[in-house]
């Protein structure tokens, strides 16, 4: 694991999601605070299912997976960016066991962290 991934990493990503999100005057208008939360509510929600139970793991394993059809789903109704609808994919279709899916929800929550340091009032 890269040793800057919940710093650097994390601060580039919520940079990337800002930038992506403003429209032609400045105002944030997809890749809301709001929008990015309800996906890193449902990843924590099923990163603390198979904490509490690894051995339901082969059931929870797709529905990390179906964050994929929800980022694109989101990304259709313009409420979340590209760039935001591939951090979803890409984080998704790399968890293969619990312990990347914990490291993917801390990465995740370190990019909340930047994104509303640096975007306080979206």
């Amino acid at each position: 694991m890269n040793a800057e991934l919940f710093s650097k990493e994390a601060e580039r990503m919520a940079e990337k999601l800002g930038n992506e999100g403003k429209n032609f005057k400045g105002k944030i208008d997809k890749n809301k605070s709001s929008q990015i939360r309800k996906f890193y509510d449902e990843l924590v929600r099923l990163a603390d299912e198979v904490r509490h139970a690894p051995e339901r793991w082969p059931l929870i394993e797709p529905r990390v997976h179906m964050l994929v059809a929800k980022a694109a789903y989101a990304s259709g109704r313009g409420l979340v960016s590209d760039g935001f609808r591939g951090f979803i994919q890409d984080g998704a279709t790399s968890v293969s066991n619990p312990e990347e899916l914990q490291i993917w929800k801390d990465y995740f929550e370190s990019i909340i962290g930047f994104f509303k340091m640096k975007y306080p009032k979206d």
